[in-house]
């Protein structure tokens, strides 16, 4: 099934953030917590639509049709930051030597450093991952070590598109029955909402 390409139809509002993956245990002894961090950071959010024209409504409908529940995805990101904070430049790729949290790229002569907070894409296939910037530092020339959360999931990582406009992941439904709405018949507007978490495949 392909992925699909989310409807350019604005959110009123929008929840997102990250789930990461954790193992908490406690000794009935002593009550030491010992916490493991583990593989499967994830984003995931949430999307309130208010008032949709019959329009809206029915493309929104449509798109949550053809997702047919959970089986279905779709390419995603954080609507309230999709473009670098300052004149970013280049089309980098990740090079050799960099780890699943801390790649190095090049960017073209002149351009300003990424910033923390900037979001980026790892890769453009349909396994692509959305990362957040923790630090980017010059290490000379137009060089740059990039730490990113979260991690790298893929292995195949050298050598991949790193997309620092309009970045996006791939996303699946929360839930099989997100396919509904709620109308008010004099003005014929629909509200709808729909929960989301990031997918690796």
């Amino acid at each position: 099934m392909a992925i699909l390409t989310f409807p350019s139809i604005v959110a009123d509002t929008q929840d997102f953030g990250i789930k990461y993956n954790t193992q908490v245990s406690t000794s009935t002894i002593s009550g030491v917590n010992q916490v493991v961090e583990l593989p499967g950071a994830r984003w995931k959010g949430s999307l309130t639509f208010r008032d949709l024209t019959v329009l809206e409504s029915s493309t929104l409908r449509v798109f949550m049709l053809e997702l047919r529940g959970s089986s279905g995805t779709f390419f995603y990101g954080d609507i309230t930051h999709t473009a670098p904070f300052d004149n970013v430049l280049g089309t980098p790729t990740i090079l050799t030597a960099s780890t699943p949290r801390t790649i190095k790229i090049t960017l073209d002569s002149g351009t300003d450093n990424l910033s923390p907070g900037d979001y980026l894409q790892i890769g453009s296939d349909d396994q692509r991952e959305l990362k957040m910037i923790i630090s980017s530092t010059n290490t000379g020339g137009t060089d740059f070590d990039v730490v990113i959360e979260p991690m790298i999931r893929r292995i195949d990582y050298i050598g991949l598109d790193v997309v620092y406009n309009n970045p996006k992941g791939v996303f699946m439904l929360t839930a099989d029955d997100q396919g509904k709405w709620s109308s008010r018949s004099k003005a014929k507007l629909s509200d709808m909402t729909l929960e989301f978490i990031e997918i690796f495949q």
